[in-house]
């Protein structure tokens, strides 16, 4: 954090969070314009924090103003770390800063940088939404650009909005990778002809890799709505028909043969076009027989993912709390110490609103794990999964 003595009492005296928003970017603007640096020479990050985000006494509206955006810090942000920068380069430098090279910045000011970015890479931790499902770059990207777009276009936000939006687009994608990772690995294994057992094989096996797949990128796919449309076997049906020219036998016939050669061959075609509708027959059975065991291990196969992805949620969930509910407390405990008592209260209030909302979460995984591993729910349930088209 480096800021102007000037732009530092802008901070401390602001009166909205909309203003204190507006004031640190003109804070930043300003800073580099003028080049009027504020160096902690004689204190640490930790005093730093302290000196730019402490809390006022009392409730008049003056005091309610003042506090509110240093108490939005200190809810969103329960780690705060502070890193003190000396000025990057020469007052005559900072003017073209964006185009300098590394060589042309000041050595202390790298070993700074270096230190914070060790910090991110190492201790830092990675990005989470509620219910413990870590997010990209790409992703966080995407939260921000749909919750932007909301702004400009006059509504009001809604960060819940914004999360659903991007959930919906990823598990829409993970439906894609699934499916067209299922295709490549069967064109890449089956070789025809191929016996039925060989290809109920495969077919499981890359079935349960496309599953596998989906689940690592979906997340509050609520009710298994996307899953439902991540149907193999009609992938399977698919691929089939584009490889009845490959499996099929073509019999030409020689112009050249006799009247009596070709009733000959004409009979034992015949005799031959029977054996082959007999085996074809037979084929067909063996087909629908193994297909119908394929589609109970696929059922169970399905089953046993989505009762591993649930129970992993759970997990998640009760971490995020727990790590919630130790940096709330831990809040808590400070602002008793410091004299803080309502805004103590408020914070107990606000984390018995967690832990109902938390348990609430928890317990709607639980009856969703609880129907899917039922008995004699379970199978109709994934049989609507996997074979919607009947």
């Amino acid at each position: 954090m480096v800021i102007s003595q000037q732009q530092l009492g802008q901070v401390n005296g602001c009166s909205t969070m909309r203003q204190a928003a507006g004031d640190k970017t003109v804070l930043f603007q300003t800073v580099c314009n003028s080049l009027s640096f504020f160096f902690f020479s004689s204190l640490s990050p930790l005093h730093c924090c302290v000196l730019c985000f402490p809390l006022g006494a009392g409730r008049n509206r003056e005091v309610i103003e003042y506090n509110l955006p240093r108490q939005c810090i200190r809810d969103y942000f329960p780690t705060r770390k502070c890193f003190v920068f000396i000025r990057p380069a020469s007052e005559r430098d900072m003017k073209q800063l964006e185009t300098l090279s590394d060589s042309a910045l000041q050595p202390e000011f790298l070993e700074q940088s270096d230190r914070f970015c060790q910090y991110v890479l190492r201790e830092s931790k990675v990005k989470m939404l509620k219910g413990g499902h870590h997010i990209n770059g790409r992703m966080f990207g995407m939260l921000a650009q749909s919750y932007v777009d909301t702004i400009v276009s006059g509504k009001v936000p809604c960060l819940e909005n914004a999360v659903t939006t991007l959930a919906t687009k990823e598990n829409e994608a993970a439906i894609r990778e699934g499916l067209a990772y299922y295709v490549a690995q069967m064109e890449e294994r089956v070789k025809f002809p191929a016996e039925v057992a060989v290809l109920s094989e495969t077919h499981g096996n890359c079935e349960k890799a496309a599953l596998q797949l989906f689940m690592q990128r979906s997340f509050k796919d609520e009710d298994q709505k996307h899953q439902e449309q991540l149907a193999a076997e009609q992938v399977l049906e698919q691929f089939m028909d584009s490889k009845k020219a490959e499996a099929a036998t073509i019999v030409t016939a020689d112009k050249m043969l006799t009247d009596v050669q070709k009733r000959l061959a004409a009979e034992q075609a015949r005799v031959e076009r029977l054996e082959q509708q007999h085996k074809a027959e037979e084929e067909r059975s063996l087909q629908l027989e193994q297909r119908m065991r394929d589609e109970e291990c696929s059922h169970q196969e399905k089953i046993r993912q989505v009762e591993a992805k649930m129970e992993e949620e759970i997990t998640k969930m009760r971490q995020e709390m727990d790590r919630t509910m130790e940096c709330k407390l831990k809040e808590q405990e400070k602002l008793l110490q410091q004299g803080f008592t309502e805004q103590a209260r408020l914070m107990k209030e606000e984390m018995d609103v967690l832990q109902k909302r938390g348990k609430e979460r928890e317990e709607k995984l639980q009856q969703q794990l609880v129907r899917f591993s039922g008995v004699g729910g379970a199978v109709g349930v994934m049989q609507s999964v996997c074979f919607p088209h009947g």
